[in-house]
């Protein structure tokens, strides 16, 4: 059994720099820094698969052979079709009343502070403290 342990421990052990990693089976980011730079490089990307499903349903008696269950009703599914949004997702434009304080490009949207990357200031500061926790407290 020590045998196996010390091989389980082997494959375990995680040499990776990678500290911020995407579901692998959807996405391939990842983030090797703590810094919100590179974490936001990463992942504040649009989706690269952004589908709308329609799905028709009609009622049918409880429990019948294919049928899908919601709110205690019995469905069959009549319909399905999916649409591919992915070209119309992209970023919102921020860019209304730039601002140069601190050597920070910065821009208003419905009343929130933004950087330039569309994130909001405040949101920001939360990401810092999420990435490096120590941080705050040094």
């Amino acid at each position: 059994t020590y045998l196996l342990c010390a091989v389980a421990y082997r494959q375990a052990k995680n040499r990776s720099p990678v500290h911020f990693y995407a579901d692998p089976r959807y996405d391939s980011a990842a983030s090797e820094d703590k810094d919100p730079e590179s974490f936001l490089e990463a992942f504040n990307q649009r989706p690269n698969n952004a589908y709308l499903r329609i799905t028709g349903y009609s009622p049918t008696y409880q429990d019948a052979p294919g049928s899908v269950r919601w709110r205690g009703t019995s469905y069959l599914v009549d319909f399905t079709f999916s649409l591919d949004l992915s070209s119309w997702v992209m970023p919102e434009p921020i860019a209304r009343s730039v601002q140069r304080g601190q050597g920070v490009a910065t821009s208003e949207v419905d009343g929130q502070e933004m950087n330039e990357n569309g994130v909001n200031l405040a949101d920001l500061a939360e990401l810092h403290n999420f990435l490096d926790p120590g941080r705050s407290s040094q």
